[in-house]
């Protein structure tokens, strides 16, 4: 059962941080033994030493039922969100695992650090059926730059590459991404196809010369124009 508790205080360097005049405190919310919840504030109020926070990372430090403060060296920060513009392919069959590459605008330097998303990321698409709300599968995902395979060495990345998960059916579905692994955008539309498959192939042999026709037969051939 959900408890509420008592409060938490964000610090940055011990150095308690001012929200709306004020130190900034929220009131947690007891899931487990293990576990605790707490919701940010906006950026925009959160002030260090009068001015904001920015990109600058902080801790949070939750009050014990004596009162005091328990401390840790866990430091956690803002990230400006990406900008997605397009992604590489909206259909996958079901039965495969897809590479899905999304153009995205990182704002490196204007917010955003190589080094700081790397160190703070859980990058994840979510693929969220159109049909069923509640069928929801997420996958592994990472930064890259395009295209692939070429290397410059100052480049910083300008795409995201995950793989689909696979369905049980055909479906429509839409396509998200986080880099945080729980804050997730884009709606990109998305279908899951008939499954392609091979079940015979005629002739298993030809001539050295070439031209012979070889006929497959199977499954989702069509498919690959939704």
């Amino acid at each position: 059962m959900e408890e509420s508790k008592s409060v938490i205080i964000l610090k940055h360097k011990d150095q308690p941080l001012d929200c709306n005049g004020a130190v900034c405190t929220k009131v947690y919310t007891v899931k487990s033994e293990n576990e605790a919840t707490v919701d940010t504030f906006e950026q925009s109020i959160v002030l260090r030493s009068s001015k904001n926070i920015g990109f600058d990372s902080f801790n949070i430090n939750m009050m014990n039922p004596d009162g005091d403060f328990s401390k840790n060296d866990i430091d956690i920060r803002y990230y400006r969100d990406p900008a997605l513009a397009n992604v590489s392919s909206h259909f996958a069959y079901a039965n495969e695992e897809k590479p899905i590459m999304i153009s995205t605008n990182f704002f490196w330097g204007a917010g955003n650090t190589l080094a700081e998303i790397q160190k703070y990321s859980d990058f994840k698409c979510r693929f969220t059926s159109a049909n069923d709300p509640t069928k929801v599968k997420v996958t592994k995902a990472v930064m890259e730059t395009s295209p692939i395979g070429q290397f410059k060495k100052d480049k910083l990345p300008d795409q995201v590459r995950c793989r689909t998960p696979k369905w049980d059916s055909t479906d429509a579905a839409t396509l998200e991404f986080s880099i945080n692994g729980q804050d997730f955008l884009g709606n990109f539309a998305f279908n899951f196809v008939d499954n392609l498959e091979v079940y015979k192939i005629s002739p298993l042999s030809g001539p050295i010369g070439g031209k012979t026709m070889v006929k497959l037969y199977g499954n989702g051939y069509t498919s690959s124009v939704p």
